[in-house]
């Protein structure tokens, strides 16, 4: 079935389906900021946001055989591994990075060797601290020391 005919406005926000499949990542659209960036990771069942508003510094490293992005939110860092991660640095740079996706072991099989220069190819998220340790902090159930005043000492 052939894509419904779209206004101008329309195709400027949405962008053309040439330009939404594939990119791996999804950004603001013109005169808009992003709120979050949201990590859609390759299970399928997890995704992980965390807001701009907390950005504080990103670091690009090229190991030689993978590139390293690494981006501190406060207390919190998340880190990407792949392939021409300076796609995902200029959307950075410009505010507008709004999600992005951890690639399937087949796409990543398929475009070793030789990935597209215009498309980040993301091997590898990872986000610390786990979800899982943030819950325990806050519910006060953490073995650490510090004793949250949300917890009650008998």
């Amino acid at each position: 079935m052939a894509e419904a005919k779209r206004s101008a406005t329309l195709t400027n926000i949405l962008g053309t389906s040439e330009e939404r499949s594939g990119k791996g990542h999804s950004v603001a659209g013109p005169g808009e900021q992003a709120f979050s960036i949201r990590a859609d990771f390759r299970d399928g069942r997890r995704k992980r946001a965390l807001a701009w508003s907390h950005f504080t510094d990103y670091q690009w490293k090229d190991h030689g055989d993978h590139e390293e992005l690494e981006i501190i939110f406060g207390d919190r860092i998340l880190t990407i591994k792949g392939h021409n991660l300076m796609v995902l640095g200029r959307q950075i740079d410009e505010g507008k990075l709004k999600s992005f996706e951890e690639e399937l072991t087949a796409r990543i099989t398929q475009a070793q060797g030789h990935p597209p220069d215009n498309e980040a190819l993301v091997t590898s998220v990872e986000i610390y601290p786990e979800f899982d340790e943030l819950l325990k902090e806050i519910r006060g159930e953490s073995d650490d020391k510090q004793q949250f005043a949300r917890r009650v000492q008998r």
